[in-house]
């Protein structure tokens, strides 16, 4: 029992005065009033309007609302993930003030946000609000620390990357995605089997190595990076992928297989123009040497993150 109810118990059994009676009214009224959701629903003959031109405007992980008011009326907006509110108490309160634009934020991409608004007013001492409300909706878009989209192609210059087959390189991002520490880039590397693949001129090339691994990392939780290099030695350039680890900067895999399969192809490679391109195993094939031939000198690095 709460302590207002301990309170009114004691009361009874003893006679109050008109006085107290009417100051316990009283009190009861303020309190009740200062719920956020005591409001009435004015009758049609002290109708107020509703807000005008409600707007809504999809942002990076966030929805702006705009409206137009009676300068004298206050709003209150309403919120829901599962349709719109049906009432001032049916979703979660927004925004409540005499403002004309609000910004929703810290919201979930892919999830569709539905806002009612309703106007509000004092009338004879009791808040009220308009018989109608107006409805919006919108989904957030999501954009990366460097401008990346959830779908993207690999594009230089205003020219798309393809694959051996002819497809374009695409990358899918995922906002859950985050940079991770040497360790975890390389437990992912070890499970990861798209250095398995067979390399094939026709079919698998070093794009659609490139291409593999970094959705297989996004979709791990790994930010991963498609790099495209140009080399010397070679008038179609080379493919690999870029990490940001957390504590020891910028690694570059290199994580192209080989034509005849068996080994693991896990490298890294120090990347910088004017330098020889020579990747070292991570993880050395036993019988092996654990760095691999050059493919030549270094003369243009892209990251597309």
């Amino acid at each position: 029992m709460t302590r207002m109810g301990q309170k009114l118990k004691k009361l009874k059994g003893r006679a109050l005065s008109s006085d107290k009676i009417l100051l316990a009214f009283l009190i009861l009224i303020l309190l009740a009033g200062a719920s956020v959701y005591a409001y009435r629903q004015l009758s049609s003959s002290a109708a107020i309007d509703a807000p005008s031109d409600f707007a809504t405007t999809a942002g990076n992980m966030q929805i702006g609302l705009s409206w137009k008011k009676s300068d004298s009326d206050q709003v209150l907006v309403i919120y829901k993930t599962a349709g719109y509110p049906t009432s001032p108490t049916d979703g979660t309160l927004l925004y409540e003030g005499n403002g004309t634009s609000y910004t929703h934020t810290d919201l979930v991409y892919g999830k569709t946000y539905y806002y009612r608004i309703w106007s509000t007013k004092a009338v004879e001492g009791e808040w009220e609000y308009s018989n109608k409300g107006a409805f919006a909706s919108a989904s957030p878009y999501w954009r990366g620390l460097d401008g990346e989209k959830i779908q993207e192609y690999v594009e230089f210059n205003g020219a798309r990357i393809v694959g051996a087959d002819g497809h374009y390189v695409e990358l899918s991002n995922s906002p859950q995605a985050r940079n991770p520490t040497w360790q975890a880039l390389e437990q992912f590397l070890w499970q990861d089997t798209t250095d398995q693949h067979l390399y094939n001129e026709n079919s698998f090339v070093c794009a659609d190595y490139a291409e593999m691994l970094h959705n297989n990392a996004e979709k791990a939780g790994i930010r991963a990076a498609f790099v495209s290099i140009d080399l010397s030695s070679s008038s179609s350039g080379h493919a690999l992928n870029a990490f940001n680890t957390t504590d020891r900067g910028l690694i570059y895999i290199d994580d192209t297989g080989t034509e005849r399969g068996g080994l693991n192809a896990d490298k890294t490679v120090n990347l910088a123009n004017g330098s020889a391109y020579i990747p070292i195993s991570i993880f050395p094939n036993p019988g092996y040497e654990s760095q691999w031939e050059s493919l030549g000198t270094v003369t243009g690095i892209r990251i597309q993150w």
